[in-house]
Parts: C-alpha cells; sequence; structure tokens
C-alpha cells in the first residue's frame, strides 16, 4: 500500500465534545484503514467498522492504536491523512 493516506477505524466510538462541537472519537483499538480499502494495514475486514475520516492515523498518537498497523504503517514510510476543514 504505497503512497497511502491512512485513517483511524475501530470497533467502538463515543462522542465527544470540542469547542462545543460533537465529534465521534473511538473507543476501542485504533487501526490504520486507506481510502478506499476494506482491510486494515494489519489485514483485518474493517467494512462494518466506524471509519474517523477526521482522524489521520499517526503510529502511537491518538488514543491506543494496533501495534501491527503501527508496524506496517511506520515500515510503509507513508504519510498520514490530513484534515481538511
Amino acid at each position: 500500500m504505497a503512497n497511502h493516506q491512512w485513517y483511524i477505524t475501530s470497533r467502538g466510538w463515543t462522542w465527544a465534545y470540542e469547542g462545543g462541537q460533537a465529534q465521534r472519537v473511538p473507543t476501542l483499538t485504533n487501526h490504520a484503514k486507506g481510502l478506499g480499502q476494506t482491510r486494515t494495514a494489519c489485514g483485518l475486514d474493517c467494512s462494518p467498522w466506524t471509519k474517523f475520516w477526521h482522524l489521520p492515523y499517526r503510529p502511537g498518537v491518538v488514543g491506543q492504536s494496533c501495534p501491527e498497523c503501527d508496524a506496517k504503517v511506520s515500515a510503509d514510510g507513508t504519510r498520514t491523512a490530513l484534515h481538511h476543514s
């Protein structure tokens, strides 16, 4: 998956309020998912999972991240997704 932009996907989520606005945020292990992909970087089927397009996947940064996704994203050497308002 070279030259990929990675986003967070997770099996669980909750609401968080920042600046008076509600946003969905992951509550379980964060996995890396590329746009148009149905599997995480570690190979799990994430089609029924919640996608957090507003949260770029950065190894070890947001919550609890999957060690296998961290390793693949880091080894891939690609940029993370950027959120554009």
